[in-house]
């Protein structure tokens, strides 16, 4: 019988009986492998969110605005602005919680300016909502004279106006205000930038804790002592100076503290410098009834550890205070730094050196705090000279600091003022009697490389007490 062609089983038959696979020797060439396995899924494609947004000027604040930003499904959002001119940098606020519906606050905007913003998704930025807001004019006690020149590494400054009752305010370099808070209290002596980028006032007695948008997150009033000249916050917990008066060798005296204490304005611990230090039966301190201002301690910085740092004006001193509200030791002095001893009644821990050019002191100083690389910087008045700027290393194991970098800022300077660094690094002087900040190049340089004097263009110029770098972009 013949035998059918292949080709002719497969076209009658549709198929023919398969041999038995040959089964591969050593030699043969292995079958390829491809490496893939058949994909038994697909990933669905999420669908871009729908967005509504709408700003308007704030209602109290004429460089503020608030924004509505509405997303579906519910997921954060961000609103970019900057002027609709072009000029400066873009700031991007973020609102960072899966909300259905957002507000989210602008500020740092010049006056009177056309200002572009962009709202959108964070996950989808190319699905957006644009428009823009004007801001408007600020008040009289934001309306300055300026005077500045050179080239800062800073972006803005904050600090109080000049103008009367010290209205809490931003500045760029130019002096161009960017935001102020109107605050219905008297004189304002204490403004500080908190860790937490929110901002504390105080006018006597009362704390105030607010946000860069206004929004007030606490008044309390932590004691029953004035309080003065500064404020901080570290890792929840507030600090606040104040002034006891007390009787003392026939005479009163204003004597300095401190109180720790929470949101609620619960004291958790308050420190006396009564119990540490006991002012002489000086003569020379005053005659008669006459109030003994003592020690007019005027800084306060907490490290990471949760230790004080305490600036003693008028003694010339720096104390490092135990401030662990656990440690049975708390409030205990750690150490003393003396920056003239004829100032003093203390004894120095430390052995004082100078290497920057300068003399080895430091007299009537003010804003004494650490800098990122540990070392301690302070605005040094200084009495009868101009005021100086300068940075210490201290190792207190060996009993010895030394004033590594001194800048003379040219200015007679005899109360308050700040030395704050840039975010370069750089150090800024701030004189408060001549409202002039400084900014020096921290590699070195007598001169200053950018300056800013500010003034109350509307009538008579009070002090600012010190000038905060600022970055803002």
């Amino acid at each position: 019988m013949r035998l059918l062609p292949a080709a002719l089983c497969l076209s009658l038959l549709g198929a023919c009986t398969a041999s038995t696979p040959k089964t591969p020797g050593p030699g043969d060439p292995k079958p390829e492998d491809t490496g893939t396995v058949p994909s038994t899924t697909t990933t669905p494609v999420v669908p871009p969110p729908t967005l509504t947004a709408i700003c308007t000027l704030d209602e109290v604040n004429a460089l503020r605005a608030r924004c509505t930003v509405e997303i579906d499904p519910p997921g954060p959002v961000q609103v970019a602005f900057q002027n609709a001119d072009g000029l400066g940098g873009t700031r991007t606020h973020v609102s960072e919680e899966s909300l259905a519906s957002h507000e989210v606050g602008l500020y740092f905007m010049t006056a009177e300016s056309e200002i572009g913003w962009t709202a959108s998704p964070v996950s989808f930025p190319e699905v957006s909502v644009s428009g823009t807001v004007v801001t408007g004019a600020v008040p009289a006690d934001a309306t300055l004279a300026v005077l500045s020149s050179g080239v800062s590494t800073a972006d803005a400054f904050l600090m109080l106006s000049p103008c009367g009752g010290g209205m809490p305010m931003v500045v760029d370099t130019s002096g161009a205000v960017l935001w102020y808070e109107e605050i219905s209290e008297r004189k304002i002596e204490s403004l500080v930038l908190t860790e937490d980028d929110t901002l504390m006032i105080e006018g006597g007695v009362e704390v105030f804790h607010f946000t860069w948008m206004g929004e007030e997150l606490y008044r309390v009033v932590p004691g029953p002592e004035t309080l003065h000249h500064d404020l901080f916050r570290k890792d929840g917990l507030n600090y606040a100076l104040f002034k006891e008066r007390l009787p003392l060798h026939g005479r009163e005296y204003d004597l300095d503290g401190f109180y720790i204490f929470d949101d609620t304005g619960a004291v958790l611990y308050d420190w006396h410098l009564i119990d540490h230090i006991v002012p002489p039966d000086d003569p020379d301190l005053g005659d008669g009834n006459v109030v003994i201002d003592y020690s007019h301690s005027n800084g306060l910085f907490v490290d990471d550890d949760g230790d004080v740092f305490l600036s003693i004006r008028h003694l010339s001193t720096v104390l490092k205070i135990n401030g662990d509200l656990a440690d049975p030791d708390l409030g205990e002095v750690i150490w003393t730094l003396v920056g003239d001893p004829d100032e003093a009644d203390v004894i120095s821990d430390f052995t004082l050196s100078s290497s920057s050019g300068f003399s080895a002191d430091f007299r009537r100083q003010h804003n004494a705090h650490l800098l990122s690389d540990g070392r301690l910087a302070l605005f040094d008045n200084r009495v009868g000279e101009t005021a100086r700027a300068s940075i210490l290393t201290l190792d207190p194991a060996a009993g010895v600091a030394n004033i590594d970098q001194t800048w003379d800022t040219q200015y007679s300077c005899s109360f308050q003022g700040s030395i704050w660094a840039t975010q370069t690094g750089n150090p800024v002087a701030h004189c408060a009697p001549s409202r002039a900040a400084q900014e020096f190049d921290l590699g070195g340089g007598a001169s200053p490389t950018y300056s800013l004097t500010l003034s109350c263009q509307g009538g008579l110029s009070t002090y600012i007490p010190r000038a905060i770098p600022l970055s803002l972009y």
